[in-house]
């Protein structure tokens, strides 16, 4: 009898540890998947495809900032698509300060490694 208890332990045990292996797996699969998308967005955004595109925005928008007004020097995507073919409507053009506040991040005054970086990774407000 103290064997046979032994052994449902040890199952009971190795059922937890595998079920965790497997959060852990799925979860650095999504953060491997997270950090392929970013590279891939990231030379979308050096592309002559994008480039071309965000002048359209611009210019529709007349270089104004579409939440305040003042000159538009981003262009914010509403929602993304995997495979970066966003119609111009998905797109809109706005100043820096805008486009921080509609991603939640932090004030200009605060200068971070990604202040230079025109993609939305810039630091997540605290």
């Amino acid at each position: 009898m103290p064997y046979f208890l032994a052994f449902l332990v040890i199952v009971a045990i190795l059922r937890l540890l595998s079920r965790g292996f497997k959060s852990s797996s799925r979860q650095s699969r999504r953060a491997q998947a997270r950090a392929a998308w970013r590279a891939e967005y990231q030379q979308y955004l050096q592309s002559d495809a994008w480039r071309h595109k965000r002048y359209l925005v611009l210019r529709r928008d007349n270089w104004e900032c579409v939440e305040c007004g003042r000159r538009a020097t981003e262009v914010h995507h509403k929602y993304y698509l995997r495979s970066h073919r966003e119609p111009i409507s998905a797109l809109q053009s706005v100043c820096r300060d805008c486009h921080r506040q509609i991603h939640g991040l932090r004030s200009p005054v605060s200068r971070t490694r990604y202040d230079t970086h025109p993609g939305p990774l810039w630091e997540a407000a605290e």
